[in-house]
């Protein structure tokens, strides 16, 4: 299931660990969420930011079908980009 960018309601996105779960599924078989972030990777939806981190950016073709929301956690001081 691909998500638009035109999605105007973030909650129906689904971030790279959702993506995973739902592959999971629909496979029956275990895929993790790095596998997924490579699978975007080599299909040109997403770049590696290379800065050391588990990061990554939109493509031009990733932006039709996706978004890169700034985010904080909860309970802790974290924030920054994640890509739905």
């Amino acid at each position: 299931m691909w998500v638009s960018a035109n999605d105007p309601n973030p909650k129906d996105l689904m971030n790279v660990t959702e993506l995973a779960i739902n592959i999971s599924e629909s496979l029956n078989k275990k895929i993790k969420p790095h596998e997924v972030n490579k699978a975007l990777e080599i299909l040109k939806f997403q770049l590696a930011t290379n800065n050391g981190v588990a990061a990554y950016r939109l493509t031009k073709l990733g932006k039709q079908y996706g978004r890169a929301l700034i985010v904080t956690g909860i309970g802790n001081n974290w924030s920054g980009p994640v890509i739905y």
